[in-house]
């Protein structure tokens, strides 16, 4: 009975090995140039057909013109990731950010998932942050503790930073004609790459370089420590010592309420103001710059995604009337996005006027557009248990889609409740806004209508994402069956509530401020410091 049930573990360690090894060949094999042309024409013609400004920035001909120009240079056989890299940096010149292509992951084996079980892996243990095309390399977190490194990292193993850097240079580089958004979406994917290439390794050497001097350093994967683990030798006896027992003490009921109700008061401000576990960090997060001082305060908003916007608002913006702020620095730097209902809450409280911070609609290809999203998401087990949830819901979106007089169909947004927002503790006193090429997406489209009604002094970079507007909202993804790669595009023309003659170009800082590599090495932050000083020294 034991060998029948060793073997037949053995059997299925072999299949499931077999498995993943077939799916990597598959991803790795050389793609015919043939098969390459069908998926940029399916590319061609998903766009055309769904998307619903493709002629934004460029005519159809020219964006037809540049994707035939693509399969005429594609003549030899290439693989998924060489491939997806050179089509998504031609769609990036379409000036759609939000179009997107990702690569399929390599798979680890079973034996492969048994060595690294509960491990944390060197790649996994670093964590980093780009100026330009240079990264710096922020501290090694490993399983029990945490090393401060802030050193230039020059390569991985044999993958050089830079090489990585201009091989992927122009793929993500923000909307219409904006150049500021690529560096920090390469330097963010720059691990992810460095695991496709490598694999799963247990060790890496870094090539690091900090104070004029060039140095190495290995990263190893950190193993669980097993319970039953036991030393080869044994321990020598010790002399038995008598331990005085201290009488315990247990706490009071009084006590027990009072750390309850704390409990609960933390792990409601965790969930109002979006407690990410995994980086340990706030969406939402106040801070004072400047000791003893209360009348200036910072305002981090990492994103538009987690938390609740009312709840986590309304106690933000409690907090800053108690404590009298007169300066609100507002930093949406690396902010990619989210909820356009966590924008409207937070524009509610900055905005003088009352109206939403975007146009009431969204412009969408079709009548049944977003009802067809729908049905595109789910497979065929989820569309059977949640059908009613799906017909009743697409019911609601086809009836708030409408033919607009010029032609085109929108999709109603915001609710006559948006428009008379009118929240408490409305902050009123003096706004500064630090935008750069990361704040994208919501975050841009917020920038941009505050700016619109110059209610803030903007200080940093330009933003990734277009004054104007972006096409967002719903994704809609398909896979290009050749190359094994998802290709995803947003659905929906999503505006602020305001609009400017220039076309193409993000919120354009009052106070241009750059941020290098040095400044990140040296833990300095110019852009706060300018708002800062600006308010201390005017």
């Amino acid at each position: 009975m034991k060998k029948t049930v060793l073997l037949l573990y053995l059997g299925l360690l072999l299949a499931s090995c077999a498995t993943a090894e077939k799916y990597n060949a598959v991803t790795n094999r050389d793609i015919p140039p043939e098969e390459l042309h069908q998926d940029i024409d399916k590319v061609k013609k998903n766009l055309f057909a769904h998307h619903p400004d493709i002629d934004m920035y460029l005519t159809k001909e020219q964006i037809s013109d540049k994707l035939d120009s693509l399969k005429n240079t594609i003549k030899k056989p290439m693989k998924s990731a060489d491939f997806s890299r050179e089509l998504f940096k031609v769609v990036s010149k379409f000036g759609h950010g939000h179009i997107y292509l990702t690569s399929r992951p390599y798979k680890m084996t079973k034996v492969e998932r048994h060595h690294t079980k509960g491990s944390k892996g060197p790649l996994s243990q670093l964590s980093v942050e780009g100026a330009g095309d240079r990264l710096m390399l922020k501290k090694i977190t490993g399983k029990k503790s945490s090393q401060d490194v802030y050193a230039e990292l020059i390569s991985i193993d044999d993958i050089k930073y830079k090489d990585y850097y201009n091989l992927y240079k122009g793929t993500r580089p923000g909307d219409g004609y904006i150049k500021t958004m690529d560096s920090y979406i390469i330097s963010k994917n720059y691990l992810s790459y460095v695991s496709r290439v490598l694999g799963v390794q247990d060790a890496i050497i870094l090539t690091l370089k900090k104070n004029g001097s060039v140095y190495t350093e290995v990263v190893k994967r950190e193993f669980l420590e097993h319970k039953n683990a036991k030393s080869k030798q044994a321990p020598a006896p010790q002399k038995q010592k008598i331990v005085k027992k201290t009488p315990v003490k247990y706490p009071t009921r009084e006590e027990i309420i009072k750390r309850n109700a704390l409990e609960k008061y933390q792990n409601k401000v965790k969930k109002y103001l979006g407690y990410n576990p995994a980086t340990k960090q706030y969406s939402r997060e106040i801070s004072f710059p400047v000791k003893a001082d209360s009348s200036i305060a910072v305002l981090k908003i990492r994103d538009f995604k987690r938390g609740s916007a009312k709840k986590g608002y309304a106690f933000i913006f409690d907090s800053l009337h108690k404590h009298k702020v007169q300066y609100l620095i507002l930093d949406l730097r690396g902010n990619g996005g989210g909820y356009v209902r966590h924008g409207n809450t937070l524009y509610s409280y900055l905005s003088k006027d009352s109206h939403p911070v975007i146009m009431d609609s969204a412009k969408v290809v079709s009548k049944t557009a977003m009802v067809g999203l729908n049905f595109t998401k789910f497979n065929a087990f989820q569309h059977t248990v949640f059908l009613p949830l799906t017909l009743a819901f697409s019911t609601s979106e086809y009836f708030n889609t409408q033919k607009g007089k010029d032609g085109s169909y929108y999709y109603k947004m915001m609710s006559k409740s948006d428009h008379k927002a009118k929240p408490l503790n409305k902050y009123t006193g003096k706004l500064y806004v630090l935008t750069n090429g990361a704040t994208y997406s919501m975050s841009s489209v917020l920038a941009a209508s505050l700016q619109a009604e110059g209610r803030a002094t903007f200080i940093g970079e330009e933003t990734g994402g277009d004054f104007n507007g972006t096409v967002a909202g719903h994704s809609r993804c398909t896979k290009l069956r050749n190359s094994h790669t998802d290709f995803c595009f947003g659905v929906m023309t999503i505006k602020p509530n305001a609009q400017r003659k220039l076309i193409g170009r993000g919120v354009l800082p009052d106070i241009p401020v750059p941020t290098t590599l040095e400044d990140l090495i040296m833990k300095k932050d110019p852009v706060l410091s300018r708002a800062v000083n600006g308010i201390r020294l005017p």
